[in-house]
């Protein structure tokens, strides 16, 4: 790591640069360490490292004198006495040296008055390393890692308003022999000595360690296990009966199975008691995902799509062998967004909660306009090709730090976050009080548990309209003929899932009459190469009917098994098939997978219909959706006074 250093314990002291490596674990953390209280506790318009805050997690690091902006180099450079300049050095694990071409530019500043003098504080460094018996080793000072890459750098610092941007050091990642070239002034022995022999010294005092760790460290809620096993039971009985019909005995019986035995126990539970507290608070809790697609998420209250009644199959949402790590998605009203993540404390007594971080990179579009502007004000014209071929240099590059809209990660008690990974703060800097991973949470998500708590319309708006009405939307009867008329007909504008020009043209082209057709038509908006030239063809010309076309990914497991494909392959088929890759000829066993369809008698229609899906939502998600819908719809139709004023509030 670069850090910005300042040598007393005064962040607006004079900043110099420091090379800090992590030599085994206890260095690793203490580095991320470092980041995190740069970032959050002394952060001045950059992260600042204050001394004493290097001393005190200084196990396990080396610490080297950077670049020319490191305090060595500026100690030399400002001319300071003998004495002073040994104390600076003696301070640092070892010295850095770079090639004369990264500092060209104290020439052109007047700093130095040519490259003699260049070479005479680099060779003052060697100097003494030598006397301080110090290893001094050659960088490169690396910012990208070819030669020709320096157009980008020239392009991004342009758009940052750099007026010297064009005026960039060749700091590209050089080979030995480049290396070698550079300091042949120094003699051939120590160019070597410093190029390769402590160079491969310094390395060889650090040990091989991963930044990610390989542990998977997530919480474990007390007795979660029997917890959910006597919950989803007893809340069964209630729901069909005892003795439990076959059916979903069955079901009950291989659900907990896959939870229990692959340790899944804690974070239903944690959904669970998410769910309970915001219901018994009077807000609602939508649910986002295939989470819906299990009994026993129904049963202990997690969602309220029971899975039995709407033909869900467990496996879309664990994966045919059902080891799937859950992924609950809970959509909470705005204003309860914050107490539903506070209370995960609460539930995981000890355990530290940390918001996601996620970091933004440049799009395509972006990178285009990028090149095109920065030659433009230079009066040359590129064609569209070469703007293009330019631009995907500059694609990905990462940009800027930001947080997950609902993302929480979750550290057990008796961890620290600083094993995983360093905090900060969001792109606001010290003027903000969010605190977020460091690396973005995808790095660290086989690690850390990150639950998704976040805020939605639909949850703020059923609360919204409850407390007018005092209707509690849970009680809503989904046979009310009022309300599936309204939305069979399409009156749905300004009802969520169902508002788009896309969903109420196809409620009118297909003229649903049932709360089961509603599913499949908002299916059809969220996938994609499911409608057009695919379904709507099929329903229009009489070869298909609106509940035989596929609307989902669960419609294609079932729609197989029902024809008789043994339920693995029709798993299989359903997964390559929601993913879009016969559509794009990407699933090799596409010909193998069309034969067995063919050979259990699944009509020509509906492989070639498979065959141009893009991607196929989860049932589980639009029944949700629809059942929100429809509950919003309820009060549209009874009490409209309500439904009115609510929406001009939001």
């Amino acid at each position: 790591m670069e850090a910005y250093f300042v040598p007393t314990n005064n962040i607006k002291d004079t900043i110099y640069h420091m090379s800090i490596l992590a030599r085994n674990k206890p260095g690793l953390k203490n580095l991320y360490k470092l980041v995190s209280f740069s970032h959050v506790d002394y952060f001045y318009n950059k992260p600042i490292l204050p001394k004493n805050i290097l001393n005190q997690n200084i196990e396990g690091l080396l610490i080297g004198s950077s670049c020319y902006k490191g305090e060595v180099y500026r100690a030399i450079l400002d001319g300071k006495s003998e004495e002073e300049i040994e104390k600076i050095a003696g301070y640092y694990d070892y010295l850095e040296v770079q090639p004369i071409s990264n500092n060209m530019y104290m020439m052109i500043d007047g700093n130095v008055k040519d490259l003699e003098a260049l070479q005479d504080i680099n060779i003052k460094i060697v100097e003494l390393g030598e006397k301080l018996n110090k290893p001094v080793v050659a960088t490169s000072d690396t910012h990208f890692l070819n030669k020709g890459d320096v157009i980008y750098r020239r392009i991004l610092q342009a758009k940052q308003g750099y007026d010297d941007a064009d005026n960039q050091p060749q700091l590209y990642f050089r080979t030995t022999e480049e290396m070698l070239k550079e300091f042949e002034y120094l003699g051939q022995d120590k160019a070597y000595e410093i190029v390769v022999t402590n160079t491969n010294k310094i390395a060889d005092m650090c040990k091989k360690i991963k930044p990610i760790l390989d542990e998977k460290c997530y919480p474990h809620i007390e007795n979660a296990e029997i917890e959910i096993k006597d919950l989803a039971y007893n809340s069964a009985y209630k729901i069909y009966g005892n003795p439990l019909p076959l059916e979903v005995q069955k079901r009950l019986d291989k659900e907990l199975k896959s939870i229990i035995e692959n340790n899944f126990a804690t974070l239903y539970m944690i959904a669970q008691k998410l769910v309970k507290k915001s219901n018994e608070d009077g807000y609602i809790v939508g649910n986002r995902g295939a989470a819906s697609s299990s009994l026993v998420a129904y049963c202990i209250g997690i969602t309220e799509v029971d899975p039995i009644k709407y033909n869900i199959p467990f496996e879309t949402f664990a994966s045919f062998n059902g080891d799937r790590e859950p992924d609950f998605d809970l959509n909470f009203a705005y204003d309860y967004q914050k107490k539903a993540q506070e209370y995960v404390k609460e539930i995981l007594k000890g355990a530290t909660t940390i918001k996601a971080g996620i970091i933004g990179t440049i799009a395509d579009k972006t990178a285009y306009e990028y090149v095109k502007k920065y030659y433009e004000d230079k009066n040359k014209k590129l064609n569209d090709m070469e703007i293009k071929t330019l631009a995907q240099g500059l694609v990905g590059i990462k940009t800027t730090t930001g947080q997950h809209p609902g993302g929480v990660i979750i550290v057990p008690k008796d961890r620290e976050i600083y094993e995983f990974t360093p905090v900060q703060h969001t792109k606001d800097g010290s003027n903000s009080n969010i605190v977020t991973t460091h690396f973005d949470y995808h790095s660290i998500d086989m690690n850390l548990l990150k639950l998704d708590i976040l805020a939605h319309n639909t949850p703020t708006i059923l609360h919204k309209l409850q407390e007018l009405t005092d209707i509690d939307p849970s009680t809503i009867d989904f046979e009310d003929k009022e309300t599936l008329k309204t939305m069979c007909s399409a009156d749905t504008l300004d009802i969520p899932y169902f508002s788009s020009n896309f969903v109420r043209n196809v409620i009118l082209e297909t003229r649903p009459t049932t709360f089961d057709e509603l599913i499949k038509i908002i299916g059809l908006h969220y996938g994609i190469g499911l409608w057009t030239n695919n379904a709507q063809y099929l329903i229009k010309n009489g070869i298909a009917t609106l509940n035989e076309i596929i609307s989902c990914r669960d419609d294609i497991m079932n729609d197989l098994i029902k024809g008789g494909v043994e339920p693995k392959i029709a798993y299989e088929i359903m997964e390559t098939v929601r993913k879009g890759k016969p559509s794009c000829n990407k699933e090799p066993h596409w010909e193998e997978y069309k034969n067995i369809m063919k050979n259990h008698n699944i009509h020509e229609w509906y492989i070639k219909s498979c065959e141009k899906i893009k991607y196929a939502f989860s049932k589980a998600n639009l029944v949700s959706n629809t059942i929100n819908a429809f509950k919003i719809t309820y009060y549209k139709v009874h009490y409209p006074n309500e439904f009115c004023k609510v929406y001009a509030e939001i």
